[in-house]
């Protein structure tokens, strides 16, 4: 498997007093399984970790036809989207149209 892309967006809830969040997430391609993967970066951090509780109270979107999802996790994909996600898809897809796109999460572990 090969890295194709690291795209990083600000993804944070509009407030003059918390720290940004910046949502981030790969693409690769294994052309011996012959797959297009997005993987999405864990929750990473304690403004992240804030954001997503106090979302939890907020309610859900409809994503797509495929069900309800909390709204930091739809407004975090949407800002990967038009931060460069949807560019990278649509180039890959182009380049290896028979390809599967699989869809992971990312943990980051801290090693010391």
């Amino acid at each position: 498997m090969k890295l194709s892309k690291r795209i990083l967006v600000d993804c944070s809830d509009p407030s003059p007093v918390l720290p940004t969040t910046q949502c981030a997430m790969i693409t690769a391609v294994d052309t011996t399984q012959r797959i297009l993967v997005m993987s999405f970066r864990a929750t990473y951090g304690n403004t992240q970790l804030g954001e997503e509780v106090l979302n939890y109270f907020v309610g859900k979107k409809q994503f797509f036809d495929v069900g309800m999802i909390f709204e930091f996790f739809y407004d975090a994909y949407v800002a990967l989207w038009r931060g460069g996600l949807e560019q990278e898809i649509r180039n890959l897809k182009y380049k290896y149209p028979d390809y599967e796109v699989w869809v992971s999460r990312l943990r980051l572990f801290k090693i010391f």
